[in-house]
């Protein structure tokens, strides 16, 4: 569970344009590993939502460009986004839609609002995106990669996975 005062303390750092978020070598590799888990739980799925957030932010600096791929990061948001689809992940306190104006995928857990822009559409995921289920809300407006790794420490405290 992540308290109203952890998500106001983010959300704060994230809509400090001049806060850069500490990506060090051991949470990207700690990520890298953590990218082939499965999520079945709310924990788990900010885990790995935090985890694509962090490598999504660490590809764009040059000391990991090397060691992270996007195809792999697309790859592994596709895979997700079908299995949400197939999900009753709103039991779960879970949101997600596509929004297929923006070719973005938006999934909510614990208030934070993760993006995926650029997405794969497989027939699957058309199909969701054409359904009753793809309910579209507005974006939050907060940046969750100036925060990707706290957010990163934050997944993996509050679940207690090491």
């Amino acid at each position: 569970m992540v308290s109203k005062e952890q998500y106001e303390h983010l959300c704060k750092l994230a809509l400090d344009e001049e806060y850069k978020t500490t990506i060090s070598a051991v949470m990207v590799e700690k990520a890298l590993i953590f990218l082939e888990n499965r999520a079945n739980s709310k924990e788990e799925y900010f885990q790995l939502l935090a985890t694509l957030n962090l490598l999504n932010a660490a590809i764009k600096r040059k000391e990991y460009k090397n060691q992270i791929l996007y195809g792999t990061l697309k790859r592994r948001v596709s895979y997700l986004l079908i299995h949400l689809s197939n999900r009753q992940i709103d039991k779960m306190g879970i949101t997600f839609f596509i929004n297929p104006d923006e070719n973005c995928a938006y999934i909510e857990v614990f208030e934070f609002q993760f993006s995926f822009h650029n997405i794969m559409i497989t027939e699957a995921l058309n199909q969701f995106t054409n359904s009753p289920k793809n309910i579209i809300v507005p974006w939050k407006g907060i940046r969750l990669q100036r925060i990707a790794g706290e957010l990163f420490d934050l997944a993996f405290q509050i679940n207690k996975v090491e």
